[in-house]
């Protein structure tokens, strides 16, 4: 009865032995995978496929270093910005000029910044032949928005001429008519005309004038006999002297 037990424990050690045995082996060969990959590279394998996944989205430079492509994108954009800037900034201004008048083909014409003149005229078609051609300073940097009118011959005539720095023989400006009664030039009929001032006060002007050779200012009429400070403040707004 023991030889039976001990021979089927014997039978159930055999069979556990073998079968532990396998397992061991398959994890063996398990690992031994594993280390030669380590080996090889010395570090770990990774799955094929992995590393792409990892470095997606970067990229080398030409430097060597690696970039991701997001902020080469934003590099180049803004790159392309710049560019487009300085470009703008190379290209001529221009300004835009109305000129009209006596010229061939009136309308607004774009110039470079800069332009005279005589350069937006001959855009126009140039002069016609009733144009008064020295009305304006042909040789004036023209500014943007300007108009350009030249008059003709007739229309000049009735016109005033602006005086100019550039132009020496341009007419100064009239003055405004100065009406006032000058009291070295004056007559009797100017004199009495004035408010306050009678026949004998304008013939005692008269004679003071003529004695003392003039007068030096306006206030001098109150040394004038009959006209004092309340007859001055009346007239001093219409007489003046040169």
């Amino acid at each position: 009865m023991k030889r039976w037990i001990i021979t089927c424990f014997a039978v159930s050690l055999l069979l556990s032995g073998q079968t532990g045995c396998g397992r061991n082996d398959t994890v063996y060969l398990e690992k031994a995978s594993v280390s030669e990959d380590t080996e090889e590279t010395g570090t770990p394998k990774q799955e094929e496929g992995a590393g792409d996944t990892e470095n997606a989205g970067m990229r080398e430079t030409p430097q060597g270093t690696v970039q991701s492509t997001e902020d080469a994108g934003a590099g180049e954009a803004a790159q392309s910005a710049e560019d487009a800037g300085e470009a703008a900034q190379s290209r001529p201004r221009v300004c835009y000029v109305y000129v009209c008048g006596a010229v061939r083909e009136a309308g607004v014409y774009a110039l470079p910044e800069g332009s005279r003149i005589y350069e937006a005229i001959a855009l126009a078609g140039g002069l016609s032949d009733e144009a008064c051609a020295d009305y304006v300073n042909q040789a004036e940097v023209l500014a943007d928005g300007q108009m350009i009118r030249i008059p003709t011959e007739a229309e000049a005539a009735d016109l005033p001429r602006e005086a100019s720095a550039s132009d020496g023989t341009a007419e100064q400006a009239s003055e405004p008519a100065d009406d006032r009664v000058d009291l070295n030039t004056a007559g009797m009929a100017e004199l009495t005309a004035l408010p306050g001032i009678g026949e004998a006060k304008a013939e005692r002007i008269l004679a003071y004038r003529e004695s003392h050779g003039g007068f030096s200012a306006a206030e001098d009429i109150m040394k004038v006999e009959g006209i004092k400070e309340g007859v001055y403040n009346r007239i001093k707004d219409y007489i003046r002297v040169k």
